[in-house]
């Protein structure tokens, strides 16, 4: 059950054979369903999903999602209701990172205990984001369970983007 806590870790590469790039990918905690997709290009596959949380490594910066950067990772929210790519929507962002869409091998660690997501980027040892978030009183669990998965998009421009070795503990956290 996610209400408990889980570990999703995987590896990814991202390519821009464009010079622009593209939007990236996404880590999504949701109740919509196993094929559920939302939000194209910088939606990061999760703009409009209802009640979810996104973990996005964006790599395009969306002036009128009001993007830090092309080059961050942000947890998005709008607990039940529709979830945004917009800043506004977001509950922590890190900009201090290797770049995402140079084609390089990342390795990440999604870690969530009750009341803290932590996400780890190439170092498993310190996280480069942490956020206060109790997926049990932001988000409609069924049972304590969502889905969890990853999602990528891009909109007008190309991303070559690769997920390897995806790995999901779901059961509690110590």
């Amino acid at each position: 059950m996610v209400s408990d806590g889980f570990r999703l870790s995987f590896l990814f590469a991202l390519r821009n054979p464009l010079a622009e790039g593209g939007d990236g990918i996404s880590v999504v905690i949701q109740n919509s369903g196993s094929e559920a997709l939302f939000g194209p290009g910088g939606g990061l596959g999760y703009a409009g999903m209802p009640n979810s949380l996104a973990v996005e490594f964006d790599t395009f910066r969306n002036p009128d999602l009001d993007d830090p950067n092309d080059n961050h990772i942000a947890v998005h929210t709008n607990g039940t209701g529709l979830n945004n790519a917009a800043e506004a929507f977001s509950i922590g962002t890190v900009t201090d990172i290797p770049n995402l869409s140079g084609g390089a091998i990342h390795e990440v660690l999604v870690v969530y205990r009750p009341g803290t997501l932590e996400v780890y980027l190439d170092d498993m040892t310190t996280p480069v984001l942490s956020v206060a978030v109790n997926l049990s009183e932001r988000l409609a669990l069924d049972a304590g369970r969502a889905w969890v998965g990853v999602a990528g998009s891009t909109g007008f421009t190309a991303q070559e983007q690769l997920i390897f070795q995806l790995t999901l503990e779901d059961s509690a956290i110590q």
